[in-house]
């Protein structure tokens, strides 16, 4: 994510979004799940905050119409 500063200080965050069937959501977030169960955001090259965001991103997520 990409954050820029404005002037008088307030910031301007940079994000992605991405459409999703539930099929799709469902199948993304039993992959997150799975690698929380093996341990896999505590390896050496994953940034574990990262990791956490991405996770609660995809929790709550919110549902529209494509």
């Amino acid at each position: 994510m990409t954050t820029r500063v404005r002037p008088f200080g307030k910031q301007i965050s940079k994000g992605l979004n991405i459409d999703l069937t539930i099929g799709q959501y469902d199948m993304l977030y039993n992959l997150l799940c799975d690698a929380y169960d093996r341990g896999y955001d505590q390896r050496p090259r994953i940034d574990t905050q990262t990791f956490d965001n991405m996770f609660d991103a995809i929790v709550n997520a919110k549902e529209t119409y494509l």
